[in-house]
């Protein structure tokens, strides 16, 4: 017998992983012409494509080249779909079919989660935190960090000086703004294997907490400054003060898969579904 149970929460799961971003251009304005990319046959990549694909402009060169590459080989190999005749293959039409079913339903699960305005309160982070303590036991050596990077070494430079002055909370307010800014971050936890290049995590390591590091070049043309706020070790529990967010991001997805079950359980009824069960 199958257990509808079983069912829902199977469709449930196959739905909430699944994002979708629709976007209107507008017909209003003349759309002016970007620079093209890569080209294969009719299909172009133009820059703004590339932009909006990547949601910034401050990704690394690196970064950048394998998306081209990754768009380029799926171009050719869908074109070369297309010339073997893989679109009329039956089991492909049988695929796309399921696909926009389960596609149509997790943009009707993604309607309804946007009305949805639940937010964890403090005292259910707090009693959530409290009952599954073990699940928050660092993997390995951790640290609480504060970073920012920069375009320019100079403008780094001046910020590295501007932190030790003012602290971090009033340095930040100047620049906030600043075209020179590629990226940053306030107490953020992160593992060891998690920072990145390995430079950066020695001269971390190095740091005793309220401690700012020099003008590190992460990467070709990238600027990067740290402060050490926290260093916690492997196999302790992390504290609550750091993990507060994640824990109602947890929360929020806890809540939303209830109310999806819920949902899903009264279109059965809707719908007069009925299972037929073997003999």
């Amino acid at each position: 017998m199958i257990s509808l149970k079983k069912h829902t929460n199977k469709i449930v799961n196959s739905l909430l992983i699944l994002f979708v971003v629709i976007s209107f251009p507008s017909c209003k304005k003349e759309i002016p012409v970007s620079k093209e990319i890569a080209r294969v046959g009719n299909s172009i990549l133009t820059q703004k494509e590339l932009e909006r694909e990547l949601k910034s402009k401050s990704f690394g060169k690196k970064y950048k080249e394998e998306f081209i590459r990754s768009w380029i080989e799926t171009e050719v190999l869908y074109q070369k779909a297309l010339k073997e005749g893989i679109i009329k293959d039956s089991v492909y039409q049988s695929i796309v079919y399921q696909s926009k079913k389960e596609l149509a339903g997790a943009m009707l699960l993604n309607k309804i989660a946007l009305t949805d305005k639940y937010l964890p309160t403090k005292s259910e982070i707090e009693n959530y935190y409290n009952k599954n303590k073990e699940e928050f036991r660092a993997v390995e050596d951790a640290f609480v960090l504060n970073e920012i990077q920069f375009k320019n070494q100079n403008k780094a430079i001046l910020f590295r000086q501007s932190v030790i002055e003012k602290k971090w909370k009033f340095a930040i307010l100047n620049i906030s703004e600043s075209a020179e800014v590629i990226n940053s971050f306030k107490k953020k936890l992160l593992y060891k294997y998690q920072i990145q290049p390995v430079k950066l995590t020695r001269v971390i390591n190095g740091l005793i907490p309220g401690h700012v590091s020099v003008v590190l070049e992460t990467e070709p043309g990238v600027f990067t400054v740290v402060q050490l706020i926290d260093k916690i070790k492997s196999d302790s529990i992390l504290p609550l003060r750091y993990i507060k967010d994640r824990i109602a991001e947890r929360l929020k997805i806890i809540h939303r898969k209830i109310a999806n079950n819920q949902f899903i359980e009264k279109l059965y009824d809707e719908f007069n579904v009925h299972l037929t069960r073997e003999k």
